[in-house]
């Protein structure tokens, strides 16, 4: 991608992939840190957004005592998160069992909440959170967040598995879009 097409569709990049792969790997030291002492993780990766970021993070962790297992959550139609939350997957026994979701941003909390809670009717020992990207803004749930990369403003960002109508996943940095050219 040049840069006069970078400039015209995004407003500015707000994390470079070098500064994404520096949080990331700190993440999966305190990761690896608080889960010293557990034999067996279960992790929810909510898809498709926190792919590319949970390959990454344990990719730094490489340790078979996580098992990561695959949900498909979100919200989003466009820009606006639509207030309807979609959960697709099975997140199988979790009973008494350390788990640890896995998402791309904690933009509303919607998405995550609703995850939370179907996680949480499978009765696990503990849920933690973990996240590339936390918005400053005002969630519309609150969740605690255990473990996060990075913080961001309040735009619309994508990059490193954030998109936009299923645009711009692809790209190596996290950016802010331009809307208005969309």
């Amino acid at each position: 991608m040049d840069r006069d097409t970078t400039k015209t569709k995004f407003r500015q990049i707000l994390l470079t992939k070098k500064a994404l792969s520096s949080y990331i790997a700190n993440l999966a030291e305190q990761i690896k840190t608080t889960y010293a002492n557990n034999d067996k993780i279960i992790v929810i990766v909510l898809l498709n957004g926190a792919k590319r970021f949970t390959d990454e993070l344990f990719g730094h962790i490489n340790d078979e005592k996580f098992r990561l297992r695959y949900l498909t959550a979100g919200s989003y139609n466009g820009a606006e998160s639509g207030g309807k939350v979609t959960i697709a997957g099975d997140i199988g026994d979790v009973a008494g069992q350390e788990v640890l979701i896995a998402d791309d941003i904690y933009d509303s909390g919607l998405t995550l909440s609703e995850v939370i809670k179907k996680v949480e009717q499978a009765r696990p020992h503990r849920i933690r959170t973990c996240l590339l990207l936390e918005k400053q803004t005002r969630h519309k749930k609150k969740i605690t967040i255990d473990f996060k990369a990075a913080v961001v403003p309040d735009c619309f960002v994508v990059g490193y598995g954030l998109d936009y109508n299923g645009q711009y996943r692809q790209l190596p940095f996290i950016a802010e879009l331009d809307l208005a050219d969309q």
